[in-house]
């Protein structure tokens, strides 16, 4: 019996992380979690990276992508010096770049439990969102998390939103490849182009051998 085309892309997506991340990646990829319906993102952590993004950049944020590009490069920082994920929170793919899924959801928990508050601002003429802590405290994390998020925001800290723009069109392999709404394996952004092609021939030849197993059986 094969995989209907749902489950192989979640499939695929999964096995591309692990190769990207290391064979124990596939045990605990969302993608391939969601091959079986029963998975569901950790809303709770997912809130507690953007509090420690706004704590990190000083108690305030002045825009909506310097928060969104902190949460993706957070992942890549964290994904980069340790095993498993920051969260398993989906970013997808938005028209300038990577973003948080979901997003308005998240705010909005945030500003009803009293943690942040958002206002529209100004610049010059221009409306841009401004976000501030309200709260003067380390969320739940670990040293290694924290790091990883202190990591992005001083790599983005010289950035304005459209070189941050800039910086993931020109990078993230995920986010170009994808269409818009899309969510990201935004792994595979940690592979320069031969490396990537490499692992993308080896998931091709795994993946022939499954869709074999699958059809013979």
């Amino acid at each position: 019996m094969g995989l209907d085309a749902h489950s192989q892309e979640a499939y695929n997506a999964g096995l591309m992380t692990a190769l990207v991340h290391g064979s124990s990646a596939m045990t605990c990829d969302r993608s391939a979690h969601k091959m079986d319906g029963i998975h569901s993102p950790d809303k709770e952590r997912a809130k507690r990276v953007i509090v420690e993004i706004l704590r990190m950049s000083g108690g305030n944020c002045d825009s909506t992508t310097r928060i969104f590009k902190t949460f993706y490069y957070a992942h890549l920082f964290y994904a980069q010096k340790s095993p498993g994920y920051l969260t398993d929170w989906p970013i997808v793919a938005l028209e300038h770049g990577p973003g948080v899924g979901n997003a308005d959801e998240l705010f909005a928990e945030l500003i009803a439990e009293g943690v942040i508050e958002r206002r529209r601002a100004h610049v010059g003429p221009h409306a841009s969102m401004h976000y501030r802590l309200l709260i003067n405290q380390i969320p739940d994390l670990e040293d290694a998390e924290i790091q990883a998020i202190r990591e992005a925001v001083k790599f983005l800290e010289p950035f304005t939103p459209a070189e941050q723009w800039q910086l993931t069109h020109d990078y993230s392999r995920s986010w170009n490849q994808a269409k818009q709404g899309d969510e990201l394996n935004i792994y595979i952004d940690l592979l320069d182009d031969d490396e990537f092609e490499k692992r993308r021939a080896r998931m091709r030849a795994t993946s022939s051998i499954i869709d074999d197993i699958w059809t013979k059986g």
